[in-house]
């Protein structure tokens, strides 16, 4: 047996590491696209640069 021994027996730890990590990924990059819009919309309406800094400041505090 050797080597892979264990191969078929860690085989659904190996999937569900995947499964959290494509999760975790996905989760980031959604968060990444909603700040993209809010601030697409922000420009939208007619907010600085720095007001659009400062509005986003402090939604991360909130």
């Amino acid at each position: 047996m050797g080597i892979h021994h264990d191969y078929k027996s860690k085989r659904g730890e190996r999937a569900m590491a995947k499964q959290q990590k494509r999760e975790a990924k996905f989760s980031d990059n959604s968060d990444k696209k909603e700040e993209e819009k809010l601030v697409k919309e922000l420009k939208k309406a007619g907010l600085s640069p720095d007001d659009i800094k400062q509005f986003l400041a402090g939604r991360a505090k909130g």
